[in-house]
């Protein structure tokens, strides 16, 4: 058995590897294939699928009764220094460029988006990791988890370092920094967003999953954190030497706002660097909120606020995000939005209030095989806040989706106010159709996501293009 040095430095005898992966279905022609696996049946269906797919050698723990034709490398404590391993392999790409680490409940996505869209703008290319996808913005590659596997976040920094990126803005999930999976990133800048309720079935309590949100800060080598001041709960433990920047309604960077007409205001920043002001289509504290992390950590690259305002005037709105499908005229308004906790929920439809002139509908559901605990909250949140609710699917998985149904129902009164669509796409449609002018429809828990996953399966699906088709009939 080699150690991870010894392998490194044979540099895999008499092969050329173009590149290493942690998944089946990562690998390419090619591609060592990291098997960390125990399993033994698991392992040997695994690296028969990595060789079908063009695999040119397999690293194990054990190579003990492994069936295979490739070149197998038993590598000592393999799952535990994988992403070492691929690190050094594509040549330490996470210092070859500046990564930002985002954390939070809610909010992750928005940043880091805005962080990338903004620093690119201002003359430092980007590249962005998470949710929606990775890579440049104008050409992101599909998803999977929030956070990839150790082995595929390091040859993804190292493609992005390949395209000439000098930044990279990275969501970094609670899941990923409980199982380690971003431990050989190199971040410099860790941002916090916000911390409420959310993967309690994982986690199972929020002290736990407070503790998992903070090794961002105190089991990284990072030179700057940026925490929300409005969330002063939140209070990792820091290094001596880590500089703090605060943003919030009082703090390092804040800000003040001026409605100038529906879902439009006028926003005051005071900065370390001064004040500045531009007008944006925001409808909701929180998206600005988001706007002012990202604005942080770009200014941490431009040392001022130059060209700040010009750059904010063509922000990209941000997919899935509070995302404004119909501005309304003769015809509802309709918004979709990524919200599924309780406290997004509320954030959502409170903003959703705001700049409602008529009825506020909620079409809302909860993921299956996730934390259940919510599921009656997400319905009391709707309740107290819309006028008219229709309880529906998300992505229900493996789970009955009128058992989930029946579970947000716990605790919160029926009325004429409620109805129940088990098919998302009749509950989207049925709404729309149910609004008059006036009225905002606001569909969430799904944003970007373009399909609905039902039994394993993942079927096409698109809360956008459902109500694009419901509002073709009005």
């Amino acid at each position: 058995m080699m150690s991870l040095s010894q392998w490194l430095t044979a540099e895999a005898p008499g092969l050329s590897l173009q590149g290493l992966a942690e998944h089946t279905d990562e690998v390419q022609p090619g591609f060592g294939f990291v098997c960390v696996t125990g399993d033994e049946l698991l392992r040997e269906s695994f690296v028969a699928q990595a060789e079908s797919r063009g695999a040119k050698a397999v690293l194990v723990e054990s190579a003990d009764n492994l069936a295979t034709g490739l070149p197998v490398f038993e590598i000592e404590s393999l799952s535990a220094c994988r992403g070492r391993l691929a690190a050094k392999f594509y040549g330490e790409p996470s210092r070859q460029i500046r990564c930002i680490g985002i954390t939070g409940t809610n909010g992750k996505t928005s940043v880091a988006y805005h962080i990338a869209d903004l620093l690119t703008r201002l003359g430092h290319k980007t590249g962005y990791m998470g949710t929606l996808g990775w890579g440049t913005l104008d050409e992101l590659q599909t998803p999977d988890l929030t956070t990839g596997n150790a082995v595929a976040l390091q040859r993804r920094l190292a493609c992005l370092r390949d395209l000439g990126c000098e930044a990279a803005a990275i969501e970094i999930s609670s899941h990923a920094l409980d199982q380690s999976r971003a431990d050989d990133v190199d971040i410099e800048i860790a941002l916090f967003t916000n911390l409420s309720r959310d993967h309690l079935d994982y986690h199972q309590t929020m002290e736990a999953y407070a503790s998992a949100k903070a090794r961002l800060f105190t089991d990284f080598n990072i030179r700057l954190a940026i925490l929300n001041a409005d969330q002063a709960h939140f209070t990792p433990a820091l290094s001596a030497g880590t500089r703090v920047i605060r943003y919030g309604r009082e703090a390092d960077w804040s800000w003040r706002t001026e409605s100038v007409g529906p879902g439009r205001q006028t926003v005051n920043w005071d900065t370390p660097f001064g004040s500045f002001s531009t007008e944006l289509d925001v409808v909701a504290d929180f998206m600005l909120a988001n706007v002012t992390a990202a604005l942080v950590v770009v200014s941490e690259f431009t040392q001022g606020i130059d060209g700040f305002s010009d750059a904010l005037q063509s922000l990209r709105p941000v997919p899935g995000r509070m995302q404004i499908v119909s501005q309304g005229g003769n015809r509802p308004q309709v918004a979709i939005d990524f919200a599924h906790t309780p406290d997004a929920l509320e954030k959502a439809l409170t903003a959703g209030r705001a700049f409602c002139r008529g009825r506020l509908i909620c079409v809302i559901g909860c993921g299956g095989d996730r934390d259940r605990g919510k599921r009656p909250e997400m319905a009391r949140v709707a309740q107290r806040i819309a006028d008219v609710v229709w309880l529906t699917s998300d992505n229900p998985r493996w789970e009955s989706p009128d058992a989930i149904i029946e579970e947000m129902l716990d605790g919160i009164d029926r009325g004429e106010w409620l109805h129940i669509c088990v098919d998302r796409s009749v509950a989207v449609k049925t709404a729309i159709q149910s609004a008059v002018s006036g009225d905002l429809v606001l569909i969430a828990g799904k944003g970007h996501e373009a399909y609905q996953e039902i039994s394993g399966v993942k079927h096409p699906y698109s809360d956008e293009s459902v109500a694009q088709e419901a509002l073709g009939g009005q």
